[in-house]
């Protein structure tokens, strides 16, 4: 486990890289660093998105952290996983420990308290296209050249035969990444990732759409996160189907905004959804 420090004007966070469970001796270098520089913000934020499990004793001196920045001059924030934000409403923690899941809203606070206060597609492919480049040459030894970004309504996306989507949660938005494969552009990709040549989408290759999404998700989180934004991410599915048609929540943005991805294997598209989280 270790601890990512991240300071602005009026705020500081607190960011649990961790994989699974908060151990007690990663609950109290949170409790350190924040009644240490309690004094000194007007906003704290802890970042256990990616903490799944927490012992009673380390719950505990969560809990002790919460109470002691309680009727202060500070504010506390904390960002929990699904699992970890039942933990803590179930043993009836939630009034010392203002949870809210993958998320940090930014209703009652200024734009100076809150690090990055929104993510758009600008910045979300400013980050997103790097990773994809580097996994192409990572796992496929494929370059890739990327085009203009654009939008893109509903009724005219580019045909896809594979998908993979990712959810995520960024600051106060969600949003999906999308990979949308033809079958032939797909084939080439994997055919050298699995250095094993295929003519059909397989069960034993289809896992790969998620897994290209999950690892580039993996990159952006880590980038993201290095600059002050709260970030995490779902387990991405596969969408499997001859010319795919993918319907969108009326809450989604429109049109969504789309780069594609050239190469000697063809072209791909890379797509963004957002909608806010409220």
């Amino acid at each position: 486990m270790a601890l990512r420090l991240i300071t602005s004007n009026k705020s500081f966070i607190v960011q649990v890289n961790s994989t699974q469970v908060l151990a007690d001796v990663d609950a109290e270098a949170c409790k350190f660093e924040i009644l240490k520089h309690k004094k000194s913000y007007s906003l704290i934020m802890l970042d256990l998105s990616g903490i799944q499990m927490v012992s009673n004793s380390a719950l505990k001196i969560l809990v002790e952290i919460g109470t002691a920045i309680a009727d202060k001059s500070c504010r506390l924030m904390v960002t929990v996983s699904e699992s970890l934000n039942k933990i803590i409403h179930e043993q009836g923690y939630s009034e010392v420990l203002p949870c809210y899941v993958g998320v940090v809203p930014i209703s009652g606070a200024s734009e100076d308290s809150i690090a990055k206060s929104e993510i758009d597609s600008n910045i979300f492919f400013k980050v997103t296209l790097p990773a994809i480049r580097d996994n192409l040459k990572i796992y496929a030894k494929k370059s890739v050249t990327f085009g203009e970004k654009f939008s893109c309504s509903q009724e005219n996306r580019p045909p896809a035969d594979i998908a993979g989507v990712g959810g995520f949660f960024c600051n106060h938005r969600r949003g999906n990444l999308i990979l949308s494969f033809t079958k032939d552009s797909y084939l080439k990709i994997v055919s050298s990732i699995m250095k094993a040549q295929f003519t059909q989408i397989e069960p034993i290759i289809s896992d790969w759409a998620a897994e290209l999404v999950n690892s580039i998700l993996g990159k952006v989180k880590s980038d993201l996160r290095s600059d002050g934004f709260i970030f995490s991410a779902g387990i991405p599915t596969v969408l499997l189907g001859k010319d795919l048609e993918v319907m969108y929540s009326s809450r989604a943005t429109h049109p969504s905004d789309l780069v594609k991805c050239s190469g000697n294997f063809g072209e791909f598209f890379v797509e963004l959804v957002l909608t806010h989280s409220d």
